[in-house]
């Protein structure tokens, strides 16, 4: 078999038409004629086909990759299985997602700091909340502990919490005492909030 004309397509600059035995075999990505150093008159067999297949799928896999985080934030195990839904192989998986924690796109420290930061400041989530949603979404336990350990010691959960209770509490002025203390638990608890700042603001607001 041999490369009779490369052309690149006109409806896309970055790929290219190859044409072997003066017939369209395929179309691939035009690093990858680079990189494997496709010319015409090349002669190829079945082994070098392979690994223009291959490249082709690496070189996919890392557009799509690169193309699921530019839309947003996104932790390793989340681009891991976006790419299994697409049925990409377990080997071309691992591949891309080595590529992208190798060059900086992918972090999962740097992708919790950011999702603790954004939960506080946006959601008022106590931190329960936010290590059971980390944990959801197949963060690792030690990232997970890390990353909380930077600002558990800052974080005042009471100041967070307090103000939600009380514009909570506004909504529950019909309730009698014990629905009050009830529905206001029951909705700090969801946030996220430890036993003790909630029994604290129970205190407080309902003595």
């Amino acid at each position: 078999m041999i490369v009779t004309k490369i052309e690149i397509q006109k409806k896309n600059k970055n790929r290219a038409s190859i044409y072997i035995d003066d017939e369209f075999a395929f179309g691939i990505h035009v690093n990858v004629v680079y990189d494997l150093g496709l010319r015409s008159g090349m002669e190829i067999d079945e082994d070098l086909r392979r690994r223009i297949i291959s490249e082709e799928e690496r070189k996919n896999a890392r557009g799509y990759a690169l193309k699921l985080i530019g839309y947003r934030s996104r932790c390793e195990a989340e681009v891991r299985r976006k790419m299994r839904e697409k049925c990409y192989s377990e080997e071309i998986t691992e591949d891309t997602i080595s590529y992208l924690t190798d060059n900086g796109f992918l972090n999962d420290e740097e992708f919790v700091r950011l999702y603790i930061e954004s939960k506080l400041d946006i959601n008022k989530y106590g931190l329960n909340r936010i290590e059971y949603n980390l944990k959801g979404m197949g963060i690792s336990r030690d990232v997970i502990r890390k990353c909380l350990a930077e600002y558990s010691e800052d974080v005042d959960e009471y100041a967070l919490a307090l103000p939600l209770a009380k514009k909570k509490l506004a909504s529950l002025e019909k309730d009698d005492r014990e629905t009050k203390y009830r529905k206001l638990s029951g909705f700090l608890g969801r946030k996220g909030y430890s036993y003790d700042v909630i029994s604290r603001i129970l205190r407080e607001l309902l003595s």
